[in-house]
């Protein structure tokens, strides 16, 4: 593919990650300051916080205090709920607490624990986070929450250049569809939003992203030692840094299963069948004797569960909550849950989805009537739908589980699926090109339309997350209150200079897209 075009693509997204982290306040990503509280607690002790009567420093409790996020018992703050609620600005580049807050690092307010909201999740992530504030520990709290945030930053990065991966795999003569597949991906305003911040999901949306993309490699070149030994260390770093990724295990052995059916001769099948349900079980023992959290849950779940009372739960909150709340959040919900898109949006969004998903039905029976099922980048495509289907019911069951157990629904948050987007894009690129098959050249350019719109989506995003803190009046007064609550190099010139950068790059970006696009349709008249 051009050099160039994807020079622009790489530094375009650097800027848009870049406007989204100065942007958002702190605190305001997704659980924020739990994350943040447990990089904090393990820069000073290196270890969890699972047994500690408290885990937050008296610094961050006292900043969300100031900043309106500190949360009540029933865990709102002002923001909640609340789009209208704004903190009190100043005239000028520093907020009215920010002085206050910064001087707090200097004291023992940094390293004395006075509150419990850390986040407690396995510890992965939170080794990486504690050695960058660590280095950043002189500094005030607002450059170390930007550093961390910039840590989070560089995984997405590296998420999305194997997303593009990715798409070599499942579309490996479309440098369209593989540059299109990048873009919707690392575009979505809430894989953006939820992977800028100071959070876990950064990292455990990248692991998953390689697992599949090892996957990937395993169904088209065939099984090898240094894949298995790949694709295992995405599964126990996975476990490490998020529960739910767990799923990859019983993957991993149907993974193994399908290659065993597929392509080795008849005295090794059962060979590696059994090696593949061995790793299952040598899996399971080193965990439990590692007293790993996740198992005992598991055994407790496969224990208590009741299909009928799973499926009547599905039916009745499931699949309705799925589509009036999940959904909508999957593409983007902010400042603490308050603020969304104009409701056209969420339309139009569906509309897409609708007509993408018919697209994908055509497809797949396309397929099945020309007998291409054997092909590699389609087996890709079935085991990562696979591998979705069984992560969203292991989600489901969960959540199922946690009512059964309390009479308390937990809630499945759209931000939870992001760690599939490759997969959920492709479906969504696949059925959107298949409604205009019948012209090639037309088919090349719905592509190019889809990412533009995505594009768009994220301006519309970004736009409106700032008029829900700032306001847009004038330059000026966006300007200073923008750069209220941030390190130096997020305030004034440069906030803009980044601001103005993005428009320019995305700009370019989007003009080599043209372009290139423009010349693969000539080719295809």
């Amino acid at each position: 593919m051009n050099r160039r075009i994807k020079l622009f693509f790489y530094l375009s997204l650097i800027l848009t990650l870049l406007s989204w982290i100065f942007i958002v306040p702190i605190w305001h990503f997704p659980d924020e300051q739990a994350h943040f509280g447990q990089v904090a607690f393990m820069s000073q002790k290196w270890r969890n916080s699972e047994d500690a009567e408290y885990d937050l420093t008296e610094e961050i409790y006292l900043s969300e205090q100031l900043l309106g996020t500190a949360r009540d018992n029933s865990g709102k703050n002002r923001f909640t709920f609340n789009p209208e609620y704004r903190i009190e600005y100043t005239d000028q580049l520093t907020g009215k607490y920010e002085e206050a807050i910064r001087s707090s690092g200097i004291s023992d307010y940094g390293k004395k624990f006075v509150h419990q909201e850390a986040a407690r999740y396995p510890p992965f992530y939170y080794l990486g986070g504690a050695l960058v504030y660590k280095i950043a520990e002189g500094a005030d709290l607002f450059t170390r929450v930007f550093m961390v945030r910039f840590l989070s930053g560089i995984i997405f990065l590296l998420n999305i250049y194997y997303i593009f991966k990715i798409g070599k795999l499942l579309f490996p003569k479309d440098m369209i569809s593989q540059l299109s597949l990048a873009v919707l991906s690392a575009y979505q305003p809430m894989m953006v939003f939820a992977n800028a911040g100071v959070n876990s999901d950064s990292l455990g949306n990248f692991l998953m992203t390689l697992f599949l993309y090892y996957a990937g490699l395993m169904l088209k070149n065939g099984w090898t030692y240094s894949g298995i030994l790949k694709i295992t260390g995405c599964l126990l770093l996975g476990i490490y840094t998020k529960p739910q990724f767990i799923v990859m295990l019983p993957l991993l052995v149907i993974l193994f299963i399908f290659l065993a059916v597929r392509d080795l001769h008849n005295k090794y099948r059962i060979f590696l069948m059994l090696a593949a349900f061995s790793l299952l079980y040598l899996s399971v023992v080193f965990f439990t004797r590692l007293d790993f959290s996740t198992f005992p849950l598991v055994k407790e779940v496969a224990e208590n569960f009741d299909l009928r009372s799973f499926l009547k739960f599905s039916q009745e909150y499931t699949l309705p909550h799925s589509y009036r709340e999940v959904l909508p959040w999957y593409w983007g919900i902010f400042n603490w849950l308050g603020v969304t898109y104009p409701r056209i949006v969420h339309r139009i969004i569906n509309r897409v989805l609708f007509v993408s998903i018919a697209g994908f039905v055509i497809y797949l029976i396309a397929i099945w009537r020309n007998k291409k099922l054997n092909s590699p980048q389609v087996q890709t495509l079935f085991f990562y739908l696979t591998a979705f289907f069984i992560f969203v019911l292991s989600i489901s069951v969960y959540d199922w589980y946690s009512w059964q157990k309390s009479s308390y629904v937990l809630g499945i948050q759209g931000r939870y699926f992001l760690s599939f987007i490759p997969v959920q894009m492709a479906v969504v690129l696949t059925g959107w090109g298949q409604l205009f098959s019948f012209r090639k050249k037309l088919k090349i350019w719905s592509s190019y339309i889809l990412s533009l719109a995505m594009i768009i989506l994220n301006y519309v995003a970004l736009i409106t997350v700032s008029a829900s803190y700032y306001s847009f009046s004038d330059a000026r007064t966006f300007i200073i209150q923008a750069s209220q609550y941030k390190p130096f190099f997020a305030k004034g010139f440069l906030l803009v200079f980044v601001l103005f950068a993005q428009f320019i790059f995305i700009t370019g970006f989007l003009l080599q897209y043209f372009l290139v696009t423009h010349e693969q349709a000539q080719k295809n008249k």
